[in-house]
């Protein structure tokens, strides 16, 4: 079951695991008992369990009572001293950079799992080998037996492995959206496992019945009891599930069991064709293609950057789920911009982009002025357009990112220089603000808690866009969102999704769920973790609100 703000507390290293359960025990539930499936910290509580029926702290009784049994020399909730020269550090993606490069994350001999801890998690937190871990899915797969000796029953494997979850649901039926180590179409939940029930919704080969989980450095293991196989993945990059690793490896797995030479088949007859036709059918096409690949390649050279003098305005433009971030380094006279979802340029005038993701893998799509452009995460990829007429042209992410595929739009508003001009001047200026609306900028700063995602005030600081990644990545209720310094000179929001105007502004601060389900405002901000997920302000501060963000301009 769920636990509201668990994370918060699970972060506190030198509590050990009875006096996280007693702060456990105060918080509420955050749903009824069989309404969802959440990633929890239920199973750190039944390693509490086991101390307390067994009278031994969870690591001894997992020492003596898998670990010995099995085999696993190496396995522990910390590596000890005389073996830190075999463990491996791990990295993670710094998102939120512009050089989108790999930095150290924990690195061995120095982070938490080098040392003896007091917090022993039943959830996570082991170290251990390929090895090791091939010996835990070995008996696992023989039902329970390790050379020869019995560590689990038949009976109690088989009930592990069966989905628990009401009425045979899947994950994706009954998960709330968020983090988990799991994918969730056609998976089940059993007793620590994700179990196959649906191989179609799964989209992978896996036959029914093969359970499976991973861990933080998006390590992986599955056992497959049909195909008698268990296959295990050590991989040394945070946060877990950042890449479809996980996947990839289970199809390669299965692609090379299925087409694999089985002995005993004899190699399919052997034919020759007409040698003189063969020779002709060969060299004439190759010419050819020769001779219209060194002209394409001639072409595509010159579309690839824009007319050498043209001046391009240079953008930075990220994607994230689900919204469209862009970064100006130099709009005008050396002014830095940072504004989301409408993209604004000067007529004529060509237009140079750098695209990134902070997330996952977008694509950036402006039909009647580019093709289709991926965003891929760690990478900066190209593209340039120039408008010749002024006006909106409409955009569109061409790449499945998450929930809210589907509505993560923006526009290119193309206007004269001057407009521009004056766009670019404007921005950042302190705004004229009524005395409802100084109230609203209160609100924002304070109760609302909106500046902890948004800024109002001018352009982001790389510094702060770090922040606030580190910040989502490390589970804490912060997410980046869009500037909204010049929102007032927007006509839509929310991704292109509605208009810009008091109404549905008003609806939005309200209950953004309502207009667009699973954005992380909705489910990080504190004002909205209430019973109906409606906005802990009153209908008099919704509107100060508003009228503070229709003053940004």
């Amino acid at each position: 079951n769920g636990l509201h703000d668990y994370k918060n507390i699970e972060t506190h290293e030198e509590m050990n695991l009875d006096e996280f359960c007693n702060k456990l025990s105060t918080l509420p539930l955050l749903f009824e008992p069989g309404e969802k499936w959440h990633y929890s910290c239920s199973i750190d509580v039944l390693g509490r369990v086991i101390e307390v029926v067994s009278g031994m702290s969870l690591g001894d009784f997992f020492k003596e009572n898998i670990f010995k049994p099995l085999e696993m020399e190496d396995t522990g909730f910390y590596v000890e001293n005389d073996k830190l020269d075999r463990f491996s550090d791990c990295y993670q993606t710094m998102l939120g950079s512009k050089k989108k490069k790999m930095t150290l994350s924990h690195i061995a001999g120095k982070d938490e799992f080098s040392k003896n801890r007091n917090f022993l998690a039943g959830g996570g937190g082991l170290c251990s080998t390929i090895s090791d871990y091939a010996n835990f899915c070995q008996m696992l797969l023989d039902k329970g037996i390790f050379k020869g000796n019995r560590i689990l029953s038949p009976t109690t494997v088989n009930f592990m492995t069966q989905n628990h979850l009401p009425n045979n649901n899947t994950l994706q039926d009954m998960g709330d959206s968020s983090f988990s180590e799991t994918r969730f179409d056609g998976a089940g939940f059993g007793l620590g496992f994700s179990v196959i029930i649906d191989q179609v919704r799964s989209g992978m080969p896996a036959s029914l019945g093969s359970f499976s989980w991973g861990g933080m450095a998006s390590t992986f293991f599955w056992i497959d009891p049909k195909e008698e196989l268990f296959s295990i993945l050590l991989t040394q990059l945070i946060p877990s599930g950042r890449y479809p690793l996980r996947p990839q490896a289970q199809t390669l797995v299965y692609a090379a069991i299925k087409f694999r030479h089985k002995p005993g088949n004899p190699l399919p007859k052997q034919t020759h064709g007409n040698t003189t036709l063969e020779v002709a059918w060969t060299i004439i096409p190759t010419i050819l293609i020769l001779g219209l690949g060194v002209w394409s390649v001639q072409v595509l050279w010159d579309m690839e950057k824009p007319p050498v003098g043209s001046d391009p305005l240079e953008i930075v433009a990220t994607g994230h789920q689900w919204w469209f971030e862009f970064n100006y380094p130099d709009a005008a006279n050396g002014k830095s911009i940072t504004t989301a979802n409408e993209l604004k340029i000067p007529v004529g005038r060509p237009v140079s982009l750098s695209l990134e993701s902070d997330d996952v893998i977008h694509s950036f799509w402006v039909p009647k002025l580019a093709g289709k452009q991926d965003m891929v995460p760690t990478r900066e990829n190209p593209l340039w357009f120039m408008a010749d007429e002024e006006g909106y042209y409409y955009g569109q992410c061409a790449e499945y990112c998450g929930t809210q595929h589907a509505q993560m739009k923006f526009a290119v508003k193309a206007v004269s220089e001057e407009e521009y001009i004056k766009w670019v001047e404007g921005y950042g200026e302190s705004p004229s603000l009524s005395t409802e609306a100084q109230l609203g900028q209160q609100l924002f700063a304070g109760k609302g808690q909106c500046i902890t995602c948004h800024s109002s005030a001018g352009p982001d600081s790389e510094a702060l866009v770090q922040a606030r990644v580190n910040g989502f990545l490390s589970g804490s209720a912060i997410a980046p969102g869009p500037n909204l310094t010049d929102l007032a000179t927007r006509d839509m929001f929310a991704a292109g999704i509605y208009d810009r105007n008091s109404e549905n502004l008003k609806d939005w601060i309200t209950n953004p769920d309502e207009l667009k389900s699973g954005n992380y405002m909705s489910k990080l901000a504190q004002i909205y973790q209430t019973e109906d997920g409606n906005a802990n302000l009153t209908e008099s501060e919704v509107e100060a609100l508003v009228e503070y963000l229709q003053s940004l301009k």
